[in-house]
């Protein structure tokens, strides 16, 4: 597919059509995300994939107790956003066990190559902090890995959709894969998840927004 047909067609799909998709699918969409730029070249990235539905089950089970904790608690203080909430969430963080797979992006924590500068020369903390904290560099390259794999899934005539909710539950899911998958996270954490598949006919997706509201031209 065309490059530009490519990042045109790229949406958040939230509804799948069954059908299976191979270890050497999801393998192809995890190299494309590996050519990423990265800071210092640290590719700060480890892949998990995922095309079992059992798995997937038991994976939304996890997020969806962890989520339920947190309604149950807003209840008691606003039933009526508690209620909203749920709904909600039924929508936009439980559907992955739809989907045919899912990748769990991990990712490592990186040193900054000019890291100590900053303090050696006694700038404000608030500075380092948002200059190390807010726009951190080991976020930015997972973010270009991601793009990168959430293009090529659809280069393979596949959709996705990038998930973040699924974060909170991370020390369950940790806890998961390590008890009955027996993989170890080490000094990884969970970034975010990707869930792919054959989209559902007719998928909506938002308009974005015209060029003349986000560029600037200067000089």
């Amino acid at each position: 597919m065309e490059f530009d047909k490519v990042v045109e067609a790229r949406q958040s799909v939230r509804r799948y059509v069954p059908c299976e998709i191979s270890e050497e699918e999801l393998a192809e969409m995890v190299r494309a995300a590996g050519m990423a730029p990265s800071a210092d070249n640290s590719q700060n990235w480890h892949f998990v994939g995922i095309n079992k539905a059992e798995i997937l089950g038991d994976i939304a089970e996890v997020v969806e107790a962890k989520w339920q904790g947190v309604f149950d608690k807003l209840a008691e203080v606003d039933e009526e956003r508690s209620l909203k909430m749920q709904k909600f969430a039924k929508h936009f963080f439980y559907f992955f066990k739809d989907a045919s797979a899912i990748i769990l992006a991990y990712a490592n924590e990186i040193e900054q190559p000019v890291g100590d500068i900053l303090e050696k020369v006694g700038e404000d903390p608030e500075v380092i902090n948002d200059h190390w904290l807010r726009r951190n560099n080991r976020m930015q390259n997972m973010g270009a890995a991601l793009e990168n794999l959430t293009l090529k899934a659809v280069d393979m005539g596949y959709g996705s959709c990038w998930l973040n909710a699924l974060n909170y539950a991370s020390p369950e899911i940790d806890a998961y894969l390590k008890e009955k998958h027996g993989f170890e996270v080490g000094d990884r954490f969970l970034a975010a998840v990707i869930s792919i598949g054959k989209p559902a006919p007719n998928p909506k997706s938002p308009k974005k927004k015209p060029i003349e509201e986000i560029f600037t031209m200067i000089g």
